[in-house]
């Protein structure tokens, strides 16, 4: 019983149905339809119907939005640039037109954006979490933020709690070599 507290969740680029993410990325599904019914099972695993998703961009095929739980808010990644805006808005998205959404949550500002080019910082401000995505699994954690890539975490969303982790590691126990 009780009411259930809403959490909020990241991720990016899912890919969802590209069998070119699924080759180039190296990832670990035998086919499109393995690695479509195991990102649908992480995420509904994890995530409540009523938390929400922020999906930092490529999310692929816009169809598979319906089976997957909590609302969704989608930042445009590079397929969502060159995809009909209009087309995405038929599925379960709230779809972000700007290229960086901000947030303020438990007293930080969040700022997520699809490629870490365009945060254009060099480390994070006390009171500020970073995220991006585009870049798959080549670099999860960077002085200036964190990579919330589906690839790098298992494929699945991650939540808050996880974020504040690697952002304490990166301010406080992270050595200089992690940076290298």
């Amino acid at each position: 019983g009780g009411m259930q507290v809403k959490k909020i969740w990241f991720t990016s680029d899912c890919h969802f149905n590209q069998e070119r993410a699924l080759i180039m990325s190296k990832r670990p599904f035998d086919t499109v339809s393995d690695m479509n019914d195991t990102m649908i099972r992480n995420w509904n695993r994890n995530v409540g119907k009523d938390d929400v998703v922020f999906i930092l961009g490529d999310f692929g095929d816009y169809s598979y939005a319906q089976y997957l739980n909590g609302d969704k808010i989608l930042i445009p990644g590079n397929y969502e640039k060159v995809d009909k805006i209009e087309d995405i808005k038929k599925y379960d998205f709230f779809l972000v037109t700007d290229d960086r959404y901000t947030i303020e949550y438990r007293g930080y500002t969040l700022n997520m954006v699809h490629e870490p080019r365009l945060l254009n910082k060099q480390y994070m401000e006390p009171d500020e979490i970073n995220l991006f995505g585009h870049v798959h699994k080549l670099c999860m954690i960077k002085r200036f933020g964190i990579n919330v890539g589906a690839d790098c975490h298992n494929f699945t969303p991650i939540d808050f709690d996880t974020v504040l982790f690697y952002a304490g590691g990166i301010r406080e126990y992270y050595d200089f070599d992690v940076f290298m």
